[in-house]
């Protein structure tokens, strides 16, 4: 799925690094900055994005010393997180496995859709036809959507340490594609190291990686192949951030 311009700019400004405790120490960014992340014929939409992200109150524009910076605010930072699932990024494991399981009829499709995009938001993966997983510990707010959508009567949702005889990383792989995906963070990270133009190859890389977000589920780390690629292209990208807001 492509990264939208919007989202490659509350991403950026989002810090994720931070988040992550890669603190990059700055917060404020300006806007030369921030169109160093796409190409020259790119540039326009995003000034023309800056701007509806300001009227919108996802950014803010601050003043210092005659100059412009921009930061993200809060509201920013939630639409942020909601679609990125970033809070989800190094969250501790309790080894437990949440499955749900629905049977609603055929009639009740809008129900039955409204359930799915609530369970892929909440960051579960579907594991076979209508049978959801999460490692993570989303019981109330699942028990919460079921009760306020009358949903109750036509799912099953329960924990457990184990899925069949797989082992959790294989359920996880199966589930998730996570070796398609690894593969494609490793294709990103060799065509960085071969293109000799590494301000061109900077701007592909973070695209690359941002856009791979999308697909990522952000799960405990030992859920992943090993080795993750994606752990060494989020270093990668940390590092060219890093260097985009001092330079």
């Amino acid at each position: 799925m492509k990264i939208t311009t919007s989202e490659t700019i509350l991403l950026y400004l989002a810090e994720i690094s931070d988040l992550l405790n890669e603190s990059t120490g700055n917060y404020l960014h300006k806007r030369h900055n921030i169109l160093k992340l796409f190409e020259e014929k790119r540039k326009g939409s995003a000034v023309t994005t800056i701007q509806r992200l300001l009227l919108t109150s996802n950014i803010e524009k601050i003043v210092e010393n005659g100059e412009v910076f921009y930061k993200i605010t809060n509201q920013g930072k939630l639409k942020i997180n909601k679609k990125f699932r970033l809070n989800d990024i190094n969250r501790k494991w309790d080894k437990k496995w949440r499955i749900l399981i629905f049977d609603i009829p055929e009639k009740s499709r809008t129900a039955r859709n409204i359930l799915r995009h609530k369970l892929s938001s909440l960051g579960f993966g579907l594991l076979q036809k209508s049978v959801w997983i999460s490692p993570y510990d989303v019981v109330r707010e699942v028990s919460d959507f079921l009760k306020l959508h009358k949903l109750d009567k036509g799912v099953i949702f329960f924990e457990a340490n184990t899925i069949g005889e797989e082992t959790n990383q294989q359920i996880a792989n199966t589930t998730w594609k996570l070796n398609e995906l690894n593969e494609k963070y490793d294709e990103i990270l060799s065509d960085y190291t071969l293109n000799e133009d590494k301000n061109q190859a900077s701007i592909t890389f973070q695209n690359h990686y941002l856009s791979f977000l999308h697909e990522d589920p952000c799960l405990p780390q030992e859920l992943y192949p090993n080795p993750w690629h994606g752990k060494e292209a989020q270093k990668l990208y940390f590092k060219l951030v890093k260097h985009n807001i001092t330079n």
